[in-house]
């Protein structure tokens, strides 16, 4: 990093990358351990934790460029800079704070009072910043089982809303984009027994906040349950002046900079980094994951080949060299293995990639195909999920067991959380020769299954992640008072 350039203040750095031209491609963003912070490729001496905060910074540059800048600088961590040192997150949360007390002192009028916060009525609010409406799609899924079991289970919940914010929406047309996926989560909703009014879906634009503000005042929450999926939102301040909060971590890195009633790990409570910080206790949420995607049907060669598959959104980066090699090397050792690679969107770019680590033979064996309705089905047509070390991916391998498909993990993943150490690996060398032996012997494999389902259906239903929910929302009452 060779040039250096060097901002007086906060309101300073903001001033300059807040316009559009600042922000027309990802930026990445952290402080070192000199207190230097980079920001794309150029050195800035400036430190946001100790950077005093100009109070009229929200009116000045608005909600909405604000919450898309923290959003931008987020999205870069995960896309451009490897090996993050740990002041990053740290950096980027004081940022975060710092950006929702600010949006929450300007907007603090506009919040009406909650008269029904300590009443006996529950009313729900589940609160997330983006929902992709593609066929494929995890978290709408895994959300909207909820809604379904709170809806059929719990009748001391009077409502339910989702809103979904689109805050991580870089589209040149937030509105048009909001609408079209509006009409896909109309018909996912009611494909879980509820109604389109169940989902407000903002386009993340000018005026966002008082939009959002309106709905929350109209309907009034008593609870707000904030699952992490993508959490970059910086309107959660507000919510809490209004209703008792409950966050749910999806893995002990998604650790939240807002201060809330109840915080709740999916990982193992010890494994939480300071899991008792300024009164933050974690708790263990066990959670829920709903059985989709089996139509029945499969379009798939019906052979006698052993199936390997893996399932990703995001195939271009969680495609590793050395996993791919691993099952490079597989395939020579046995001629009758195959590799399903699921929720490819770029074909060229993937099958590129392939070719830099496959023998030219090997190549003929590997089976691209891109999202599909019938996942689940796609997922029992094949013998072993193989998973490479990555973050996520838990949906995908519950799909997998419902399919009666076993998982091989390497690693520390969502899916960790449910596997129970059954089919857990430290390192690909324990992965891939277990994965040899069980070729060789697939008996194995059933055993394996035997002991992943079981644990798993016994303990991470969305019925029972409801039930806990519930059993939170009244906790988050009682931590008040």
């Amino acid at each position: 990093m060779t040039n250096h350039k060097i901002f007086k203040s906060l309101y300073d750095f903001i001033e300059v990358n807040i316009e559009p031209n600042g922000l027309n491609k990802t930026i990445g963003m952290f402080v070192d351990e000199k207190g230097k912070a980079y920001f794309d490729n150029e050195c800035i001496y400036i430190n946001l934790e100790h950077c005093e905060w100009p109070s009229n910074i929200c009116k000045r540059f608005g909600a909405s460029a604000l919450t898309l800048l923290i959003a931008k600088i987020r999205k870069s961590s995960q896309t451009e800079w490897k090996g993050l040192p740990t002041k990053y997150n740290k950096n980027l949360n004081a940022l975060k704070i710092k950006i929702s007390a600010s949006i929450s002192e300007c907007y603090k009028d506009n919040l009406r009072c909650n008269s029904l916060k300590n009443s006996d009525e529950k009313r729900l609010l589940i609160l997330l910043p983006i929902l992709p409406a593609n066929k494929n799609n995890n978290i709408s899924n895994v959300v909207l089982s909820y809604l379904a079991a709170l809806r059929e289970n719990f009748s001391n919940i009077a409502d339910y809303k989702l809103i979904i914010t689109n805050e991580l929406d870089f589209s040149n047309a937030p509105t048009q984009t909001s609408l079209v996926n509006t009409s896909s989560y109309h018909k996912m909703v009611e494909g879980y027994g509820g109604n389109k009014e169940d989902i407000i879906n903002l386009a993340h634009d000018e005026g966002f906040v008082d939009k959002f503000l309106y709905e929350v005042n109209k309907f009034s929450p008593t609870h707000v349950f904030v699952p992490n999926f993508e959490l970059t939102c910086s309107y959660l301040d507000l919510l809490k002046r209004k209703s008792f909060c409950i966050f749910m971590q999806t893995n002990i890195k998604n650790q939240t900079p807002y201060n809330y009633d109840v915080y709740l790990s999916c990982g193992k409570v010890e494994d939480v980094p300071l899991a008792t910080v300024k009164g933050r206790v974690w708790e263990r949420f066990n959670f829920g994951y709903p059985k989709f995607g089996f139509l029945g049907e499969c379009n798939i060669d019906n052979n006698d080949n052993l199936k390997l598959v893996f399932v990703s959104n995001r195939l271009n980066t969680e495609l590793q060299p050395e996993f791919l090699s691993r099952i490079n090397t597989l395939m020579k050792k046995f001629d009758n293995v195959e590799f399903h690679l699921l929720g490819v969107r770029n074909e060229g770019q993937i099958r590129g990639f392939l070719a830099g680590s496959f023998d030219e033979d090997n190549l003929l064996r590997i089976k691209l195909v891109g999202y599909i309705d019938n996942v689940g089905d796609y997922l029992k047509a094949c013998d072993v999920y193989v998973n490479p070390t990555r973050l996520g991916g838990g949906v995908s391998m519950a799909l997998s067991l419902y399919a009666d498909t076993p998982i091989l993990l390497n690693g520390v993943s969502d899916a960790t959380n449910f596997l129970d150490n059954e089919g857990v690996y430290n390192n690909y060398d324990e992965q891939f020769s277990d994965l040899d032996l069980f070729i060789s012997n697939p008996e194995k494999l059933v055993s394996l299954l035997e002991k992943q389902k079981k644990h798993f259906l016994k303990h991470n239903s969305p019925y029972g992640a409801s039930c806990q929910i519930v059993s939170y929302l009244s906790k988050a009452q009682s931590n008040e008072n």
